[in-house]
């Protein structure tokens, strides 16, 4: 898992507090390759994002804590170990997502 993956979750999940979650998504998955500690702040910035409102939400907000740890831990359960993970018919895909793969799994379904 990314070293920033987990702080950039919390602050998509902030940003649903100001209808920008699609956005902020959008934004961590085109900038995934250069996270850095700057990377809230930029985010911040492009999206219009309220800054006062965000970062109060990444420091206290436990229901986003809590909602990302949920998540984290049905992952592990899964055996998800990065994403794009696909599951089809109950499996967890190997590069699930690629078209072939997904096909052939959908077809022998049980």
């Amino acid at each position: 898992m990314h070293d920033k993956a987990c702080l950039m979750a919390r602050a998509a999940l902030c940003a649903m507090e100001q209808n920008k979650f699609s956005d902020a998504h959008d934004w961590i998955f085109a900038h995934q390759e250069g996270l850095n500690d700057g990377s809230i702040g930029e985010m911040e910035k492009e999206l219009n994002l309220n800054k006062d409102t965000l970062d109060l939400c990444l420091k206290d907000n436990t229901a986003v804590k809590d909602e990302l740890t949920r998540e984290v831990d049905q992952g592990n359960l899964a055996g998800i170990d990065g994403t794009p993970s696909i599951f089809a018919n109950g499996r967890l895909l190997p590069g699930g997502f690629l078209i072939p793969v997904l096909e052939a799994a959908l077809k022998s379904s049980p």
